[in-house]
């Protein structure tokens, strides 16, 4: 029982855990952060890096996952999904092949890797278009701050159109 209290933070050695893990993993975002303005010449760098980490070591795969994650998206660009090239589409699936099994071989190596289930989500939500938000005549969450008003009873048209850009079409 004393163990049980201690993982769920409920004794002081289970708060330092939980510390610690939460210390981890604002590194470790802050690592992702960062992995987005390498240059593509690093990836034989992180290669010999899981290359000469231990077999128990996953904080090596889970640094290429971010760096190849950061290449897809680089590799997408940013432009109309009809402006990008099939070339573009394929780079980016490449490189999220490449994050997935390494976030995959992380996250079986990483105790409670947060970021590691962050990155899957992330490719998987991209892959099948199911982005984080909805925006409308404008920016994320404009709404929550100026709500939209209607009276009860009152008639209420909403007016939808998808715009992109898009992640895979």
């Amino acid at each position: 029982q004393t163990s049980a209290a201690s993982a769920a933070g409920d004794t002081p050695e289970g708060e330092r855990r939980n510390a610690d893990h939460a210390a981890d993993n604002d590194t470790l975002r802050h690592a992702e952060h960062t992995s987005h303005d390498l240059p593509a010449e690093t990836a034989p760098q992180f290669d010999a890096w899981v290359a000469a980490a231990g077999k128990d070591d996953g904080i090596p795969l889970l640094m290429r996952a971010l760096f190849f994650n950061a290449e897809g998206w680089k590799a997408r660009g940013n432009r109309w999904a009809r402006e990008t090239s099939a070339d573009q589409f394929a780079r980016m699936h490449a490189n999220f092949d490449r994050a997935v099994a390494d976030a995959e071989a992380a996250r079986a190596k990483v105790d409670r890797c947060d970021v590691c289930y962050a990155l899957l989500l992330d490719m998987a939500k991209a892959r099948a278009m199911q982005p984080d938000w909805t925006t409308f005549n404008g920016y994320a969450h404009q709404y929550v701050t100026h709500p939209l008003t209607s009276d009860p009873g009152e008639t209420v048209r909403p007016y939808v159109v998808a715009r992109g850009p898009t992640l895979d079409t």
